[in-house]
């Protein structure tokens, strides 16, 4: 017994040793090119106690007393740093960023110190900005935390000359989304949606985020095929620190929250957005063309049965939205290596309410005329899993895992007026969609001391799978000025618009590898660092869809069935006889498969010549190759194949002004290329917005000439100002374009190539901390953004003579400005902190209209979003948000005039009202 009691006395003396020390970790990095720097000898004093930086240029001092510590780091190349007076606490690990000047430059070693791993906070962006020879801009965790953006979509909107359209998909610098590239940890990611070539940025929880990094400017070790921006989005890696930390919070739209809504049936494991199996197909439905070619009408009469009878609503009460937050990361040893795991788990469950005025108008009057209820269920659950392994301080592999599934359900209920029809309208509209992403990437990071290069390596695999299985519509019609009942607008013809159900399914798979040589030379007047490498990725896509609507079984279907509520029309007694069947809706272009590949080498230098004057520039090489296969109704089989190699050359001049300040110009050649669903004739309808999508199998490729300039310092402790301007010039730029379908003013969107555009636009950042001004504000930070964006798009049309015209307009998705400002104060004696945060833009070109058909403009809405929080101790934290207090109607018009802002004259399509957002997070912590 004394044994154990003193066993166990030692381990608990062991515990609070351990637990009373602290530790002191860095990242080593050039001054002027911020590569990491490899074998840096890294002294503590006092103690004497020594390290080496790895591979990724990082040293780790743990288990050493509280106190006050100094560092001097040793390189050949480099001269002797000293970082002075680093304060080291018990149970935490002082983070430090260190830049080393060449040993032919006369000054002294310049050092950032956080507490936090040195990629995510402020400190650490600028720092990446600064040296990156590409003009870049940037978010980090630390600014992510003081905002109330729960996705990476809302982030996205603190980054200067970039705008958010429908609450996920970013414009930048007034080009559509489909001119931008997303990475995710340095890898490509797909089009998350059938109907856009875009990534839908929603579906990535923010607090997974490390950081945001946006590269405006071009580099030949960059995927040449953008214009907008290539966005890095880096998720959390593991820390120098084990660490858990819990987070939960409720809230909710104060226009949602305890009010009635209307839902679907459960489907068992909604809450989840794990709902799809549940509304899949009846078993044993025959395959696409069978159903109407095998079965009889009286056999798919008598199958209609098996159907699910779920085209009711249910009313319930609106719950508190939840979230959830959940991580942990390790460090051990794993046989003698140093190895580190983080994992992180996310969920949020978040309903919405939404009253909505809808309008259609064509050249002279109001056609249609809507009140729309809408009911939202958005539940968004994702997790990363990340290993790391030090083989030794030359070699590292890093294996990274990311799953997201994010479940959308979108209920609408629709009263109103067709004029052109003459009839009153009840409708509704039903869908459920989710997108599932899994990631794998495994990486390598090594040092060659034979050859003095650093050799980078990364592999890896993402499945996409986005399905809206049972998309139903459903309408109800009554002759104007009358009370007569309403009854379903069924008839023996088939229709999805009036009464249907759609089934849609697409599945991607892609497969990734890159790699990269770098050596460096330093001589007396010039150090230059060469990149050689090599890109490869390979996409297969399948699309599938199904179309079912339901008919009159037989010509004497009564009035009496057709009048029944939704939720009893469709049970299976009145499948069948004199009641109702499904038929399917086929069309060739229901289905497509589609297959790509690209392989793209670079080469690059990065010049530094005396020592002020830095040159990068380089080209990259690009084989692409893209085919499809489908069908094109009237046509038969179609194959859509795109065979391009391009040379895209880039350069960017940056003069040193000094440690903190740059100068820089750019120049670099993109390409835009149509994605499988721009090329696809499959039409798909859009309920909510009453659209038709259409894709375009002559679209071509394009090219894009970049130029950029920018002023930019960055005076230290995250602080940062630029000043910028920038020139892009299209050729065959690719946009979406609206036409009327013949009388009826239904709008059909169809991608199309322009001639040529110009984009050109200034832009300008800050962040600043306001003790600069006086001591008392020594705990607020400012920052802000404007930009300003002016586009021309040239294209030519045949008018009603038959005679070609020139026509200019602006580019979709374009807004003449965004600003963006923020107010932070944080005082960590009192654990009190605070933030306002605001944004804006110009009116946008939302849609592009026709010579009859005016453009879709976004009117201008203020965002003001309030956040305070407080440490309850050095553990636990309450965080209060409330977003968009100021709830200005979302409106959506058809400009009048040549002047794009919003008049009284102006037709308005389009109010949503909104509600402000509140939120209550309580977050633990434990080290």
């Amino acid at each position: 017994m004394r044994v154990l009691i003193t066993a166990v006395l030692l381990l608990f003396i062991q515990y609070r040793v351990q637990a009373q020390a602290g530790g002191l970790a860095g990242a080593v990095t050039d001054a002027i090119t911020g590569r990491e720097l490899v074998g840096v000898q890294v002294i503590l004093k006092p103690g004497l106690i020594d390290d080496a930086t790895d591979v990724e240029g990082r040293f780790l001092f743990s288990g050493i007393e509280p106190g006050i510590y100094s560092l001097e780091l040793r390189e050949p190349n480099h001269k002797t740093t000293y970082v002075p007076l680093l304060r080291v606490s018990a149970n935490e690990i002082t983070v430090v960023r260190i830049a080393m000047f060449d040993s032919v430059k006369v000054l002294t070693g310049a050092v950032i110190t956080a507490r936090k791993p040195q990629k995510n906070n402020n400190a650490g962006v600028a720092s990446e900005r600064k040296s990156s020879p590409s003009i870049m801009d940037g978010v980090s965790q630390e600014t992510i935390k003081t905002t109330p953006d729960r996705n990476t979509a809302e982030v996205l909107r603190r980054v200067s000359g970039i705008a958010i359209q429908d609450n996920k998909y970013p414009i930048v610098r007034g080009l559509s989304d489909r001119y931008n590239l997303a990475m995710l940890n340095g890898v490509p990611m797909p089009s998350t949606t059938p109907d856009r070539k875009s990534f839908a940025f929603d579906v990535i929880p923010s607090n997974l985020l490390d950081n945001l990094l946006v590269l405006k400017s071009g580099m030949p070790d960059q995927p040449g095929e953008f214009a907008g921006a290539v966005l890095l989005v880096n998720m959390r890696d593991v820390p120098d620190e084990n660490v858990q930390t819990f987070s939960l919070g409720f809230g909710g739209y104060t226009n949602t929250v305890g009010k009635q809504a209307s839902w679907q049936t459960n489907k068992g494991a909604d809450f989840a957005g794990l709902g799809n199996s549940g509304r899949l197909l009846p078993s044993g439905m025959p395959a696409s063309g069978d159903y109407m070619a095998n079965l009889t009408r009286a056999e798919r009469a008598a199958f209609s049965k098996k159907f699910e009878n779920d085209w009711g609503l249910k009313s319930s009460t609106t719950l508190p939205a939840l979230q959830f937050q959940f991580s942990n990361s390790s460090r051990f040893l794993f046989s003698g290596r140093p190895t580190g795991v983080l994992f992180a788990l996310s969920y949020s469950n978040l309903k919405r309410i939404n009253s909505i005025d809808r309008a259609e108008f064509n050249t002279s009057a109001n056609t249609r005329k809507y009140t729309d209820k809408q009911f939202t269920d958005n539940v968004l659950l994702g997790g990363i899993l990340n290993f790391a392994i030090k083989v030794n301080k030359k070699n590292k592999i890093t294996w990274r895992n990311f799953v997201n599934n994010n479940a959308f359900e979108e209920n609408n209920v629709r009263t109103g007026t067709d004029f052109e029809r003459g009839s009153e309208e009840r409708s509704w509209g039903m869908n459920y969609s989710y997108n599932y992403f899994l990631g794998s990437q495994l990486s390598g990071d090594h040092f060659i001391p034979a050859w003095e290069v650093k050799f980078k390596w990364d592999a890896s695999a993402q499945v996409v799978n986005r399905n809206a299985p049972d998309y139903r519509r459903l309408l109800y019609t009554r002759n104007m000025g009358t009370n007569d009942p309403f009854k379903a607008a069924i008839g023996p013809g088939a229709s999805f618009a009036n009464a249907g159900k759609m089934y849609t399914q697409m599945q991607e798979n892609i497969r990734f590898a890159g790699y990269s040589f770098l050596k460096s030379f330093l001589a007396d007047r010039y150090k230059t660092d060469i990149k050689i490498g090599g890109f490869h990725q390979i996409k297969n896509r399948e699309f599938k869809a199904r179309v079912l609507s339901v008919v009159d079984n037989s010509f004497d279907t009564p009035d009496s069935l057709k009048q029944l509520a939704p939720e009893f029309i469709f049970a299976p007694e009145n499948m069948g006889g004199d009641g109702f069947r499904y038929d399917e809706i086929e069309d060739p272009s229901y289905s497509y498969t589609g297959n790509s590949a690209l392989h793209a080498g670079y080469i690059m230098a990065d010049n530094i010549i005396d020592r002020f004057f830095r040159i990068t520039g380089g080209v990259r090489i690009e084989k692409f190759y893209q085919i499809m296969k489908t069908e094109k109704s009237g046509i038969g089989k179609i194959t859509p194949k795109i065979d391009n190699l391009n040379i895209l050359p880039s350069l960017a001049l940056t003069l040193l002004l000094n440690q903190r300040s740059n100068l820089r110009f750019s120049y670099a050649a993109t390409v835009t290329r149509p994605d499988f669903r721009e090329i696809s004739p499959f039409s798909y309808f859009d309920f909510i917005n009453f659209v038709s999508i259409v894709g375009n199998d002559t679209l071509k490729s394009g090219n894009i000439n970049n130029f950029d300039f920018r002023y930019e310092t960055f005076p230290g402790d995250g602080q940062s100002f630029s000043v910028g301007a920038f020139i892009k010039d299209f050729k065959n730029p690719v946009e979406q374009m609206v036409s009327l379908v013949s009388q009826d003013p239904v709008r059909s969107i169809q991608y199309k190539n322009a001639a040529a555009a110009t984009v050109y636009g200034a832009e300008m950042e800050f962040r600043y901390k306001l003790k600069k001004v006086a001591y008392k504000l020594r705990n607020f930070e400012m920052s802000g953004n404007l930009a300003y964006t002016f586009s021309e798009v040239r294209f030519q049309y045949i008018d009603s003579s038959g005679k070609a015209a020139n026509v200019a307009r602006p580019l979709q998705g374009q807004s003449p400005y965004i600003i963006n400002w923020g107010l932070y104060y944080n005082n960590r004696a009192r654990g009190v902190s605070f933030a306002v945060n605001y944004n804006t833009i110009g009116p946008r070109l939302y849609s592009v209209g026709t010579t009859n058909y005016p453009d879709f403009y976004e009117k201008p809405r203020h965002v003001l979003d309030l956040q305070i929080s407080k440490a309850m101790s050095q553990r636990a934290e309450f965080k209060l948000t409330l977003g968009d207090v100021l709830f200005q109607d979302f409106v959506l018009y058809q400009n009048a005039d040549d002047k794009h802002g919003y008049k009284k004259t102006d037709k308005v399509v389009n109010r949503m009202k909104t509600a402000p957002l509140v939120l209550l997070n309580f977050t633990y912590r434990i080290k």
